[in-house]
């Protein structure tokens, strides 16, 4: 019986893919090199593979970045980049279609974005889906 459980986890674990969920509620801010405010959003992402990529769960600690011209005041979805490598603001590395804002207010954060969703092999988008490092952060300068 044992051994049937465990059969099953495992086989559960790999067919899920990866969760995300952030690391800190801290988020460092530097300056980039053309003056923009670039937000370093650690978090920690538990891959287990998936049916096509079988591997031993174990988790990674990458980091997603935000770029915008201010850190004042509500700043429209619009008028920032997410990306997932630093510095890579242009095409095809950032965020396409992201909906929501970023706030600011008294050294704090507060992300609230809705990313495309990508069905694996479809080309069309037809709804959004929750940012999974939305929430509030501390702002910490590096």
């Amino acid at each position: 019986m044992m051994r049937r459980t465990v059969l099953v986890v495992i086989l559960v674990l790999s067919l899920t893919g990866c969760a995300t969920h952030r690391r800190s509620s801290l988020a460092i801010v530097t300056r980039d090199s053309q003056g923009r405010y670039e937000i370093r959003l650690d978090k920690v992402e538990w891959v287990a593979g998936g049916p096509c990529n079988i591997e031993w769960p174990h988790r990674v600690y990458p980091s997603d970045w935000i770029y915008t011209s201010s850190i004042e005041g509500e700043v429209p979805a619009d008028h920032l980049v997410l990306t997932y490598e630093r510095g890579k603001t242009e095409y095809p590395w950032p965020q396409e279609g992201l909906c929501g804002s970023v706030t600011f207010t008294n050294g704090q954060m507060q992300v609230f974005l809705k990313i495309l969703w990508h069905p694996e092999g479809k080309e069309s988008v037809n709804r959004y889906m929750r940012y999974d490092l939305n929430g509030r952060y501390t702002l910490k300068p590096e």
